[in-house]
């Protein structure tokens, strides 16, 4: 891993989808992007909408980029 690797946040309303595990394949497939993943979508989701809000905040904070996975935001929302 490099020294100094980009801190990522890809969206995942808490579920490791295929889409959520996509993007990983996409970024590892060049071999020279080197990232630190900070999203945690195997976490137990918060019950209330607050906590949910804090807990995406704590996953955020520490991330220099973020990305988002439209099919992981859809599939929420059904």
């Amino acid at each position: 891993m490099a020294a100094n690797p980009i801190r990522l946040f890809v969206t995942h309303a808490w579920v490791d989808n295929d889409d959520y595990s996509r993007v990983f394949e996409y970024l590892e497939a060049s071999g020279t992007f080197y990232y630190a993943n900070t999203s945690q979508p195997q976490a137990k989701r918060p019950i209330d909408k607050e906590s949910q809000r804090e807990d995406l905040r704590r996953q955020i904070a520490p991330a220099k980029s973020s990305w988002c996975c439209r099919p992981c935001i859809t599939s929420r929302q059904n």
